[in-house]
């Protein structure tokens, strides 16, 4: 009986043709390797701060959210306010279901490729991102800067600028598009997710390029494909922007208006998100890897919380710089469209 270099004994049979061509002994089927392997841990490699550290970021976020959202259900405060009446157009409410459609797809199938290559934080944080949008109506929290059309597709009552419990009598004012929000965020995540992997595969292309050509490469090409599709949602009559800095608003004036200084933190947050994907792809294969001790259940959530955490903490800059640069905006539409309807 021929054996395999490790021992192992080959039966006869359909193997032997494999023998006759080969001139050798048949050898078994082998597992086709993934496309990209996640690399071994590194113990010397750090980001920026040890996953214990984000996992209670994420504990402390989602015990936040659970207490704020509680209070939010509690009082109502959901129910939008009687808005005035629009002049009946369809026009953002076809666009909203036309960029809700396409993230719904992005999202499916990204979500397919996802799986099938075994990218496991593609799909982390493209679930860890929904305990992250209860940040999103923060950016209202100093005064009105971005409003969301009532004429549209399942309107809501926002939570803010209100604190849970507290909150004041302007509640019911200000609009909240779940439906728009939730795919478009966790459909970016993805796409952003797969962005970064193209950016990796870019990489082992050319392993000659140096970690400071990469990190070039990543923010000039997130900020360019922010520039090219973030002023389009601001035209589509679903979502705008209130306020604006003089010298520093495309379309000034308009209800259209872009505030570049949505530029810079729109890209802030891809640049976050797709450089801790492509960190964790190059240097962190440890960053899912279950906890050492603890319980089993606990043990595997570990992971999940610290990519909870990072996601709050890369959305809370963002909409920091949203705040602190809506602190000095003054330019506000000096008319809305017949199709805008606001409580």
């Amino acid at each position: 009986m021929d054996h395999e270099p490790d021992g192992t004994p080959v039966r006869r049979g359909s193997g032997c043709l494999t023998h006759v061509l080969k001139g050798g002994p048949a050898r078994r089927r082998r597992e086709r390797p993934m496309p990209y392997d996640l690399p071994p841990p590194d113990p010397k490699r750090r980001f920026l701060v040890p996953r214990p550290v984000w996992a209670w970021v994420g504990v402390a976020c989602l015990v936040m959210q659970f207490l704020l959202y509680s209070a939010w259900l509690a009082d109502h405060g959901y129910r939008l306010a009687t808005p005035r009446p629009s002049d009946g157009s369809l026009f953002p409410l076809i666009t909203q279901t036309i960029v809700c459609g396409m993230y719904v797809m992005i999202l499916f199938f990204g979500g397919i490729v996802l799986v099938r290559q075994r990218l496991r934080m593609g799909v982390a944080l493209g679930a860890a991102i929904v305990f992250a949008l209860w940040l999103e109506p923060l950016a209202n929290v100093a005064g009105l800067i971005i409003e969301y059309n009532a004429n549209a597709v399942g309107p809501a009552s926002s939570w803010a600028p209100y604190l849970p419990g507290w909150q004041g009598p302007a509640r019911h004012h200000a609009t909240h598009q779940p439906l728009t929000l939730v795919p478009a965020w966790v459909g970016g995540t993805v796409a952003g997710v797969l962005y970064g992997e193209g950016l990796i595969r870019h990489r082992r292309r050319h392993p000659d390029m140096s970690t400071r050509r990469f990190i070039a490469l990543l923010v000039i090409s997130s900020v360019a494909v922010v520039n090219l599709q973030d002023p389009l949602f601001f035209a589509l009559g679903f979502v705008r922007y209130d306020k604006g800095i003089d010298g520093f608003t495309l379309w000034p004036g308009t209800w259209h208006q872009f505030p570049l200084h949505e530029t810079l933190a729109f890209s802030m947050l891809m640049i976050g998100f797709v450089g801790f994907y492509c960190w964790y792809r190059l240097h962190g294969g440890d960053f899912l890897r279950p906890a050492s001790t603890g319980p089993r259940t606990l043990r595997r959530a570990v992971p999940f919380l610290a990519v909870i955490g990072v996601a709050n903490f890369v959305t809370f800059c963002y909409i920091a710089v949203l705040v602190l640069c809506g602190l000095a905006a003054t330019i506000t539409p000096a008319e809305l469209p017949g199709f805008w309807s606001s409580p």
